[in-house]
């Protein structure tokens, strides 16, 4: 899911060529149910898995879920856990 954040604090977020353009004071979820339908034919995955959310001058990811964690991989190999 790649995301690029523009000059003027939009966040565009990428899965599977469905492109999101978000502003300050939008949100948008990702899950079996969420802005962004993930795998809706998966029952393991949480219906709102995670959220991107604008606040304190800085674009935030936060994990929704109870049980599963998100994991971001940056194009170098770097890891990143991010858990509820």
């Amino acid at each position: 899911m790649p995301e690029r954040i523009d000059t003027d604090g939009t966040l565009e977020v990428e899965f599977m060529n469905d492109i999101h353009t978000i502003g300050p004071g939008i949100s948008l979820s990702f899950g079996r149910q969420g802005d962004l339908v993930i795998d809706d034919a998966n029952p393991f995955l949480h219906r709102i898995v995670g959220e991107f959310r604008f606040g304190s001058g800085a674009w935030r990811l936060i994990n929704r879920g109870t049980k599963i964690p998100i994991h971001i991989v940056a194009e170098g190999g770097s890891r990143i856990e991010v858990v509820a």
